[in-house]
């Protein structure tokens, strides 16, 4: 059997939506969505979140927080990798271990069981790899224009948005959704590792990556989900 650790980072101090890990999408806290998925699943040994915020401390299940974040590893600089070893030293000074270190957004209310379950397939066929959440960009990344402050459009690609679609491979983004690596390749690693080769791509539907960042990003996402009733 396999021992999973699941860590939800959830700062109460988001600027752009206020009090986004725990606003209420769809007539729920987005968080419950995250919570949701990974009980269904059964995957996981532990969920845990992450937050320093008493606001998300009372609006959720206390058994999913066995240690506050401290205001350390609060600010916008913290790096996720950064928090997830906080939260793992922190288990492991319990004499908790754990076989794998997987990291949910508490904003990914568009992904489903199923994309766990198919995920930690690929892991255990793939140990020496970490798996990250991806989707295609909708159109050639080489068609992009810079924008100057005059409203000025400078291309990133001098040229390439004369050419046709076809006549550029198929790209994809992180969606931020969510992380897994096996525990050896995790203690293995820090903010200087270069991880540029280590990565598998876990594809998601077009209609599924919504990176929520802003208020019109969050109505997207609840006219999908209300649409998907996932």
């Amino acid at each position: 059997m396999i021992d999973r650790l699941v860590i939800i980072p959830a700062r109460g101090n988001s600027k752009r939506i206020k009090n986004k890990n725990i606003k209420n999408f769809n007539g729920k806290p987005i968080i419950s969505y995250s919570i949701k998925n990974l009980e269904k699943s059964k995957l996981f040994k532990k969920i845990h979140i992450s937050t320093e915020s008493m606001k998300i401390v009372n609006k959720v299940n206390k058994k999913y927080i066995d240690f506050l974040r401290p205001k350390t590893l609060s600010g916008d600089k913290v790096s996720t990798l950064s928090v997830m070893q906080y939260v793992v030293n922190k288990y492991l000074e319990k004499g908790v271990f754990f076989d794998e270190i997987w990291c949910l957004s508490a904003c990914s209310p568009l992904i489903k069981v199923k994309d766990l379950i198919k995920a930690s397939r690929l892991l255990k066929k793939n140990s020496k790899k970490i798996i990250i959440t991806v989707s295609a960009f909708q159109t050639p990344i080489e068609w992009g224009f810079k924008m100057l402050k005059n409203k000025q459009l400078d291309p990133i690609s001098k040229g390439a948005y004369k050419k046709n679609s076809q006549n550029f491979k198929k790209k994809y983004f992180d969606t931020g959704d969510f992380i897994c690596m096996n525990y050896k390749l995790f203690k293995k690693i820090n903010n200087k590792t270069s991880l540029d080769k280590m990565y598998l791509g876990f594809e998601i539907p077009k209609y599924r990556a919504v990176d929520i960042d802003e208020f019109e990003d969050w109505k997207i996402a609840e006219m999908y989900h209300r649409i998907l009733k996932i």
